[in-house]
């Protein structure tokens, strides 16, 4: 039994009984798959601090693309930013289509705009401006907060990575 919450075997089998599919044939199976996606679609809708991360990249000078490959499990940008003189310094982050109307600079300088674009089935942040030997020489960190993508339920003791049971009843309905 989970100290918190409520297990996925305790999940799936009260979809199965709100659904009256209980006693169905490969109802569980279906039901295991709707509780995964039930946790994906209300993480994503929630933005749960309990999914919060931060990570950083190395800017390199004239850069422009940088893999996101030390963000674990990166599922939505929050923020981004670097620290100048003690004081956090915001990159705005843009959607894809403003990057590609406005902003994609191949101009070197301090990052103002970054976007996070799926390339390839990988996600990659760019910036423009790209980061200047100047900027990499004062800096050299910059930082991401993101939301990591739940970790999928397969074990019956698993338990979501959302807060308290009654949150986690959401999925359920």
């Amino acid at each position: 039994m989970a100290t918190y919450g409520l297990e996925y075997s305790e999940i799936y089998a009260r979809v199965q009984d709100y659904a009256n599919i209980t006693n169905i044939t490969g109802s569980a199976a279906k039901a295991k798959k709707a509780v995964n996606d039930a946790v994906r679609k209300i993480a994503a809708e929630r933005r749960w601090l309990a999914l919060r991360r931060q990570g950083t990249i190395t800017p390199i000078a004239s850069t422009q693309v940088y893999a996101l490959t030390g963000l674990t499990g990166f599922n939505y940008p929050v923020r981004c930013y670097y620290i100048s003189n003690g004081i956090e310094q915001d990159i705005q982050i843009v959607s894809e289509q403003e990057w590609s109307q406005s902003y994609d600079n191949d101009s070197n300088g301090t990052p103002e705009i970054a976007a996070f674009l799926d390339i390839s089935d990988a996600t990659k942040v760019y910036f423009s401006l790209r980061p200047s030997s100047a900027f990499v020489a004062l800096y050299s960190t910059i930082y991401i907060d993101y939301d990591k993508k739940p970790t999928e339920l397969s074990s019956d003791t698993d338990v979501p990575e959302i807060p308290n049971t009654n949150n986690q009843m959401a999925i359920v309905y």
